[in-house]
């Protein structure tokens, strides 16, 4: 087991599973105060989480909305295949 220090907390621990899958162990610290969470992946998909709401977009701009008035989803137009 490695032991992270100055990542969510000084508890922090990461270790490997049988699958080599990376496995992160924090603290029971409570993260309060933050104003949102922005991740992404290699692909250019995006997860936003905020006080307003939560918001998924993938690579192609589809997104997926989540907030005190409902869900929206927003599709792009897919491209017609053009034909010489």
């Amino acid at each position: 087991m490695r032991t992270k220090t100055n990542c969510l907390t000084t508890t922090s621990a990461s270790t490997e599973d049988s699958q080599g899958r990376l496995k992160v162990q924090t603290g029971q610290k409570k993260l309060n105060g933050l104003t949102n969470a922005s991740f992404a992946d290699g692909s250019s998909n995006t997860n936003v989480v905020n006080g307003a709401g939560h918001a998924v977009r993938d690579n192609a701009s589809n997104q997926t909305a989540v907030n005190a008035g409902g869900v929206t989803i927003l599709r792009q137009p897919q491209a017609k295949p053009r034909f010489h």
